[in-house]
């Protein structure tokens, strides 16, 4: 029998799952891995860090897992997850409130800071130019407005947190 113990253990610090077990459909516990949730996200190709492992970091309070990469910040919170997930855990919304922690304890980064200042003003994701005017018109689209929503998508931000690290 080998008795030798690894040089490193897993230390599980079950802190981080607490801040989110309390509120409905956020129980990272529940989670038994069954990766549905990244098989059907649309922005798993871009993560090095998926869905269901984002889980088990916050599971096993792995923080630093979490803010050694930047997959969180791919979640577009189209909340296929939470459709595909067969426990009802909104793994979208906990991965929008890993975004404000990450965010302040090391800060946005800078493209998805740019996007959401655009998102927060527009309602877009990229501006309204006159070249997508023009194809649009060629297209037989209608017009767009310049702006989307009339401040909706500023309020939805704001309700995430998220702004108040854009705007620093």
């Amino acid at each position: 029998m080998n008795d030798k113990v690894p040089d490193k253990l897993l230390k599980i610090d079950r802190s981080l799952a607490q801040k989110f077990i309390k509120t409905p459909g956020q129980n990272p516990y529940l989670c038994y891995q069954c990766n549905k949730c990244s098989c059907g996200c649309p922005a798993a190709h871009k993560m090095t860090l998926l869905p269901h492992q984002i889980m088990r970091a916050v599971q096993l309070g792995q923080m630093e897992m979490i803010l050694d990469n930047d997959s969180i910040f791919y979640c577009s919170f189209c909340h296929t997850c939470l459709e595909r997930c067969p426990q009802g855990i909104a793994v979208s919304e906990i991965i929008s409130k890993l975004k404000g922690m990450v965010a302040k304890i090391k800060g946005m980064p800078s493209a998805y800071k740019d996007e959401f200042k655009m998102i927060a003003e527009t309602g877009r994701t990229s501006p309204l130019t006159s070249a997508v005017r023009r194809r649009r018109e060629q297209l037989g689209l209608p017009s767009l407005s310049e702006t989307v929503g009339k401040g909706e998508a500023k309020k939805i931000i704001k309700k995430t947190e998220i702004i108040s690290y854009i705007e620093k």
